[in-house]
């Protein structure tokens, strides 16, 4: 311990250990996370103007698991495996989004049966109540390599309309506060703001709070 201390002095100097002792001790004290829901409609899924036609989206099964784990290796996340592993043990469910029939992105969702197996739908409270045809969005991603070029659209065109057809009519989600990125995407597709949650953490006492926005 002393030795990394020493070594960490010597490349950033005494006043950058410093500053990171005080955040750590901050953090320690008091952390929070500040989210938006939104909420979509499924009955009012547009297709987009340019999508990607090259991509095919389809219910993820246990068949794709091989190929998420491949993408887990490209992106230098191997704790991913068991990550999807769990999560169809939990009753969630999602779609892929495949290229040249290699997965290159994917959607998790749980629907109001498996909600009480999901850690997001008990701090979320009040701001997420699903009836018997609501979802909620735990995760999406695309490797980076396949952004633009509309991958994601298309992968959210398939998912809702997949969604839409097998009998949901309303899809739950969040976005992290500060990422303008997200909030514009998730805007074009027709999701819209309905609540502001603040999560504290207070000495390592948890507090969840919405907020008017």
């Amino acid at each position: 311990m002393y030795r990394r201390v020493r070594d960490y002095v010597r490349e950033n100097g005494s006043g950058a250990l410093l500053a990171a002792v005080w955040r750590r001790a901050r953090t320690a004290v008091y952390k929070s996370h500040k989210v938006t829901v939104v909420v979509k409609d499924l009955g009012d899924v547009v297709e987009p103007p340019k999508p990607a036609r090259d991509l095919t989206v389809e219910r993820l099964e246990p068949r794709h698991l091989p190929g998420l784990a491949e993408l887990n290796r490209l992106r230098d996340a191997p704790d991913g495996d068991a990550y999807f592993r769990d999560n169809l043990d939990r009753g969630l469910f999602g779609t892929v989004g495949l290229r040249d029939e290699k997965v290159v992105a994917y959607v998790w969702w749980v629907d109001q049966a498996n909600a009480s197996r999901h850690p997001d739908i008990a701090w979320l409270g009040d701001a997420v109540k699903l009836g018997p045809k609501d979802l909620y969005s735990s995760d999406t991603y695309v490797l980076p390599e396949h952004r633009g070029g509309g991958t994601a659209t298309a992968l959210l065109f398939g998912t809702e309309t997949e969604l839409h057809e097998a009998g949901y009519e309303r899809g739950f989600g969040f976005i992290d506060d500060g990422n303008t990125p997200a909030e514009k995407f998730w805007a074009t597709r027709g999701w819209v703001p309905t609540q502001v949650v603040k999560r504290e953490w207070i000495f390592g006492r948890e507090r969840v709070r919405p907020l008017t926005r």
